[in-house]
């Protein structure tokens, strides 16, 4: 999530992603942009293939949700100690 005005640019590259309750259909599609005007913050407009969207700028991150996704490690399971035994629940 982006929370300066001055962290964005012209033409730096944003993902979209749906995090307020009215956000922009395309969001969905997590798309990545460019930003090309930070004008009426905290509206930002974003132009992804050549049509240009304006999105809340709580929907926009610098860095691609995507690859967050796939570096995240499964969670180790825990063992318990010596001396005991996992209780069935039925």
């Amino acid at each position: 999530m982006i929370k300066r005005f001055d962290a964005l640019g012209m033409d730096d590259t944003v993902w979209l992603e749906p995090r307020t309750l009215g956000c922009h259909r395309i969001c969905y599609l997590r798309p990545s942009g460019k930003v090309k005007s930070t004008a009426e913050w905290p509206f930002v407009i974003v132009e992804i293939r050549g049509v240009r969207y304006r999105v809340h700028a709580d929907n926009l991150c610098q860095s691609n949700p995507a690859a967050r996704q796939t570096e995240r490690k499964s969670p180790r399971r825990l063992t318990l100690p010596d001396g005991f035994e996992e209780q069935p629940l039925f």
